[in-house]
Order: structure tokens, then sequence, then C-alpha cells
């Protein structure tokens, strides 16, 4: 009987176990579950957008595409409704104001309005990528493949890129009409086809479309140019632009694809008005956009078509010619814009109201700021918060100290990669060593041919090498140390790292006598001990007669 109670206990006690484990299981998972919910709540209470339109629907008929595209360029333009008067005269005399702010106040007071400018560029070339991560977030587009019609520095590309996306973007070299392209300065990144070209040019456009990928489910436009900042239209000196983004957006978008493109408040002149209808016959539904990372006193907004049409092959080569001679004449038409646009004017005037309203209050609050009068700081910005909704890596936002740049510079054999080395063990930072990858291909180093070219700042690819210093500054660290032979050389070379590089150490000094030449030259050949002694005596003459010479020309100035 003992024993019957006893094992009755023990059963007992192992039950009482059982459950109070099975029921501490239960509350962690709840509490995990709460935590979850909590942060998923969190989420998605983030703000991503200043400002949405209502979504606009009018893909039943596409018969007016051709027709709307010959009026583009009418002299009439969406009408003003005297309701809206007081708002749009008040905005451009705010605008006005603004233009009279010093420089730094007024940066300072945007800041001061807008907390997300706290978040910077990230780890991006320019802000535009955070402008498209918010409206990812806002839309969630599809990304299986891509193309930026209008891309350089390249920032929307990485982020893209980023996200596992490949693409193909086209990069304004030089000038054109508008002004001066902005230089691409995105790293090298295979999964973007860089094409360079103006995108008025018909041929640039083509090129772009053969170098996307066979699917593109996302087309992006976020061109601007010099000649529209300030402009009092700004949609109107915009407008030319957008259409040649559009025309590659359906070349090539596949179907139910996406397409985001830059417009600029009034939203009046026959061209934005024409491209935005042309956009809503051939998108499910169309809608305007402004993301937190846009300044609200700027009167920037975006274009989100979603859900592109199925459309022949016939029908894509009409509306694409059709966007193409827009492109091509914008000369002043007195054709007016035919009478099936009515629907997308009460769309665009519904559209200006709010984000006039939405800008109004924006740079009034600025220059209050700016003047020191009282007006509304922006809430503090969790910019971890962002980066979890964003997707981006942690510590990638908000102000974030720039890392100290050592460059080392000195003949081969001088010991630079060991110093840098020992310097980034010691300080915790990371070493951007002189990769083979940058040397250009028909200047590749061989001292077997006594080729000295190898020796000259010619032969090395800087954009490379700005690239990869860049990338290394982007990550988390203290310290940056980037070795390299040719860094003090004058023109045509290591000057391109100049701006990156806040100092640079000379290994062992400048003309350099016999004896280190001999030291350093001994330590190249040691790299390699079981080389024949016949390649030992070529590579000693090479480095006698070109590696050391080339060492003291070139760092000179």
């Amino acid at each position: 009987g003992r024993r019957t109670r006893a094992t009755k206990s023990r059963h007992r006690s192992l039950q009482s176990t059982k459950q109070g484990r099975k029921c501490c299981q239960l509350r962690a998972a709840s509490i995990l579950h709460r935590c979850a919910s909590l942060l998923d709540y969190k989420m998605a209470s983030l703000q991503h957008l200043h400002a949405q339109s209502a979504d606009y629907a009018n893909a039943a008929d596409r018969s007016d595409i051709v027709e709307t595209l010959a009026a583009a360029w009418s002299r009439r333009g969406a009408p003003r409704m005297a309701k809206d008067a007081p708002d749009e005269d008040a905005l451009g005399g705010a605008r006005a104001a603004l233009g009279e702010v010093e420089s730094s106040s007024l940066k300072a007071a945007r800041a001061r309005a807008n907390a997300w400018e706290t978040l910077g560029k990230g780890m991006f070339v320019c802000r535009s990528a955070l402008k498209l991560a918010a409206l990812d977030a806002a839309f969630r587009f599809k990304k299986d493949g891509f193309v930026d019609a209008c891309a350089a520095p390249g920032g929307f590309c990485q982020y893209l890129s980023a996200k596992g996306s490949r693409g193909a973007a086209l990069s304004l070299v030089g000038c054109n009409t508008d002004g001066k392209g902005a230089r691409w300065e995105a790293p090298a990144d295979d999964r973007v086809v860089v094409v360079e070209g103006d995108v008025y040019e018909k041929g640039r456009r083509d090129a772009l479309v053969d170098a996307a990928p066979p699917s593109v489910m996302l087309c992006l436009g976020d061109g601007a140019h010099d000649s529209s900042s300030g402009a009092p239209d700004q949609d109107a000196a915009i407008a030319r632009l957008a259409l040649a983004e559009l025309a590659v957006a359906v070349a090539c978008l596949s179907e139910k694809g996406d397409f985001v493109v830059k417009l600029f408040l009034p939203l009046r002149c026959a061209a934005t008005v024409a491209l935005v209808h042309v956009a809503s016959r051939l998108f499910d539904t169309i809608s305007l956009a402004k993301p937190v990372t846009s300044r609200a006193s700027s009167g920037e907004v975006y274009l989100v078509g979603r859900g592109f049409g199925a459309l022949s092959e016939a029908e894509r080569g009409g509306v694409v010619r059709a966007l193409d001679a827009a492109v091509a004449d914008t000369t002043p038409v007195d054709r007016e814009l035919p009478q099936t646009v009515a629907r997308t004017l009460d769309f665009l005037a519904g559209a200006r109201r709010l984000f006039v309203r939405e800008q109004l209050n924006a740079c009034t609050n600025v220059a209050a700021l700016a003047a020191g009068l009282p007006g509304t700081n922006g809430e503090k910005v969790d910019a971890e918060a962002y980066e979890r909704a964003w997707g981006l890596a942690p510590g990638s936002l908000g102000k974030r100290r720039r890392p100290f740049v050592v460059g080392l510079a000195g003949p081969s054999g001088s010991g630079k990669s060991t110093l840098a080395g020992r310097l980034a063990a010691a300080l915790d930072g990371r070493v951007v060593h002189e990769e083979r990858s940058w040397f250009k291909a028909s200047a590749a180093p061989s001292y077997a041919f006594r080729d000295p070219i190898s020796e000259a700042p010619c032969h090395v690819d800087w954009s490379l090498a700005k690239a990869a210093v860049r990338d290394a500054i982007a990550a988390p660290g203290p310290v940056v140390v980037v070795e390299n032979y040719l860094l003090l050389a004058p023109d045509g070379g290591g000057r391109h790292l100049e701006p990156e590089v806040d100092v640079v150490l000379l290994l062992d000094g400048h003309g350099a006598s016999s004896r280190l030449r001999e030291k350093c030259r001994e330590r190249r050949v040691a790299r390699n001990l079981e080389r024949p002694e016949a390649e030992k005596t070529a590579l000693r003459t090479y480095y006698d007669e070109h590696v050391f010479p080339a060492y003291q020309k070139y760092t000179r100035g």
C-alpha cells in the first residue's frame, strides 16, 4: 500500500512538473506572440507617406491614348479653379520667401521640420534610395526585374540590388539641353547593367530596353534637372523627361508590372495631364504619393501605376511611337486635349488640392523655424524601426560617425599591406587593398615583358577603386585603411581618391636612396622565393628600371 501511494505521489508530482513545464512553455509562447504582435503593430503604424491621393481606375478604354499624346504640348492645360487660387497663391509666396532664406538656415529649418531628414541617405549614394524604400513599404512593388530610366547617381538601383533584384539603368554622361548629368556613383554591381546616354534620344531608350531583364516588373523614373529647380511651374519643366520615362516603361514592362515616376506640382500643364491620363489607361490603378523621405516643403510627388495592362505588340508599338513623337517635338500646339480626359482632370484637381495644402503648411512651418518664430518641430524618428520595416542592415540609418580614412603610399615592397593590416587590427577597422581587378585589361602588369605601362596611373580604373573605398566607408567601423602605391600620383592617379581619404602616410619618405630601393626590391622578390633564378633576375631588373622610378615620379606633387 505504501509503495502504491508513493508511486501515485511520484506520478502526481511528475504530472505536476509536466503541467508546469507546459504552462511555462505556453506562457513563454504567449509572451513571444505578444511581443511579435507589438512589433508588427509598431511596424504597421510607421508612417511611410506624407500624403497619398485616392486610387484612380480608368483603364476600360485605350482608344484615346494616341490622340491625347498628340495634344501633349497644347497651350491649354488644366484650368485653375477659383476655390484653389488662395492656397496656390499663398504657396507661391511661401516658396518665394524660402528662396530668400540663407542656405544653412534653410537646411537647418528643413531638418527640424521634417524629422525623417535625420535618416540621412543610409548606406546608399543618395537620399533618393530612401524615397523608394518608403514607397516600396507603402505599395509593396513587384521587384523581380527592374529598369531605371534616369538612374544616376544610382540610389534606386542600389536599393533594388540590395533586395536581390536585377535590372538595367540609363545614366546621362556629359550634358544635354537641360544641363549636366549627375555622375554615376553607385559601386560596380553585377546585378545592374548601366547604359550610358540621354533618355531624350530614342536610340538610347531602345538600348536600355535591350539591356533589360527578360521580365520587367518595375520601371522607375526619378529624373530631374537644374532648369526645373525653382521654376514657377515645375511640372511643365519636367514633363518632357517624364514622358520619356513613360516611353521606356511602355516598351519594357511585363504584364501586371508597376511604374514609378517623379512629377512636380502644380500638375497643371497639358503634358502632365496627358501623361497621367495615358498612365490611367495603361495601368489597373494609379495614385499620387509623397514619401516621408521627400522634403515636405518641395513640390515633388510620385505617380505610381499598379498592374500594367496586357497589350498586343501592335498596341504597345503604337503607344511607344506616340510617346516617342511627344518627346521628340515639344513645339506648343493649339490643339486641345480630348474630352475624355475630364475624369483625369477631376482626379488631378483633388490630388493637387491635397498636395498644395501639404506643401503650403510645410513651407510656412520651415519659414517660421528659419526666422526663429514659433513653429512645429518634427517628432523623433525611430531609425531602427525603419531599418526593420524597410529591410535595411542594422545601423544603416540615422546619424553615423564617418570613419577616419588613412591612406598608405610607398614603393612596392615598402610594407604597405603589412602596416595596413596591423593598423586595422589595432583600431578595429577595415582595409581596402589594391586589387588586380582594378587594373585595365589592356595594361595587365608583366615584368617579363619589360612593360612600364603597368606602373602608371592610367592602367588603374579609379572608379572601381573609389567604389571600393566608399563601400568600406559605408560599413560600420571607426577606421578605414587604404593602401595603394599610386595613392599620391598627381593628375590621372590617386588624386581621384583624395576626397575620400583624410590623411596619406608615405612610407620611407620621398626621394628615396638606393639603399631603400634595394631593400624594397628584395622584399618584392622574396614574396615568391620558389621562382627560378632567371625570373628573379628579370624581376630585379624590372624593379630597378621601372617600378622604383615610377614610385619616384608619381609621388611628386
